[in-house]
């Protein structure tokens, strides 16, 4: 396989950040003003923390 098919994959195709960020998406149209965008934050960092934290304890 050469380096730059798999920096390609790596790049676009097997990327799950790319993947997840592109799902957030759609709730960064609704966050239109400041009070839903500051609870979309809050949400998503607790989301995160928590998802983290599970992870660490198992």
């Amino acid at each position: 396989m050469k380096l730059t098919t798999v920096w390609l994959n790596g790049l676009w195709d097997r990327n799950p950040g790319l993947i997840q960020l592109l799902g957030l998406c759609p709730l960064l149209g609704v966050s239109n003003t400041i009070d839903k965008a500051i609870g979309l934050g809050l949400a998503t960092l607790f989301v995160l923390v928590m998802s983290n934290a599970s992870i660490s304890l198992i």
